[in-house]
Order: structure tokens, then sequence, then C-alpha cells
């Protein structure tokens, strides 16, 4: 969290080996800490990479790759979402929680 509020990244390879250095600028302006140095949304619609993409003129060379990490990504939370669920329903089913007449349950509260 400290490195979030203090704008500390990197550009870790290989996730940003393709990437442009006008798209890591237009990322670096926009995580700015200073709110008084950090671009607006305005300039960043003026910004010559988001003009590149609104045109249609960026490189596609590296969607091929890209589309191939996010489906694995998205595979792997998904199977992360599965185990996590099998998880809680295991830990439910070990509770043994049997629903207590209304005998049962007026007796309880006494």
């Amino acid at each position: 969290f400290d490195h979030i509020k203090k704008a500390r990244y990197d550009f870790p390879s290989p996730y940003w080996d393709e990437i442009s250095d006008e798209a890591k600028h237009l990322v670096r302006s926009m995580l700015t800490a200073s709110p008084r140095d950090r671009i607006s949304g305005k300039e960043a619609l003026e910004h010559p990479w988001v003009k590149k993409f609104f045109a249609g003129s960026l490189p596609t060379a590296h969607m091929n790759s890209m589309k191939t990490q996010l489906a694995e990504w998205n595979a792997n939370r998904k199977l992360r979402g599965a185990i996590n669920t099998f998880a809680a329903l295991t830990k439910m089913r070990s509770f043994d929680y049997v629903t207590p007449s209304p005998k049962e349950a007026r007796l309880r509260l006494q």
C-alpha cells in the first residue's frame, strides 16, 4: 500500500517489454503521486498515445501474445475461484450444523 501511495512502481519484464515508451509515459503521468503534477483527464485524452489509439494507428504485433497472457490469467483466476469455493463448501460441511426443531430452539433461548 505504501508503494501505491508514493507512486513507486516499475514495468517488469516480460510483461512490459513490448509496450512502447510513449504508453509507459502515459502510465507514469497518470500514476504520479502528487495530484498537482498528475495528468488530468483532458490532458490524458490529448496524449499522443491515446490519439494514436483512437486513430487505430498503434502497432498490433504484440496483441496475440497479450491475448494469450490474458487468457492464461483469466483461466488461473477462475481456477482459484473454484478452489476457494470448494474450500468454503468443505469448511461449511465440517460444521455439521443441523437446524433445531422449534421445540429445541425454544429450549435454547430460555
